[in-house]
């Protein structure tokens, strides 16, 4: 049946879909916290240059 096969279809889509916006959502999430980790750092070395201790 093909109506039975478009139904399928439809369904992995959809699945696929509300899948990847998980994985999506988690790279997002993991690229934001690199980042806030990456300006700390970059901050406490701008300090440290100021108060001279490098």
């Amino acid at each position: 049946m093909k109506i039975l096969r478009a139904v399928g279809i439809v369904l992995l889509i959809i699945g696929l879909q509300l899948l990847m916006s998980e994985v999506f959502a988690g790279f997002e999430q993991t690229l934001l916290k690199f980042f806030q980790f990456t300006q700390s750092a970059l901050d406490a070395a701008q300090a440290a240059i100021m108060i001279g201790h490098f």
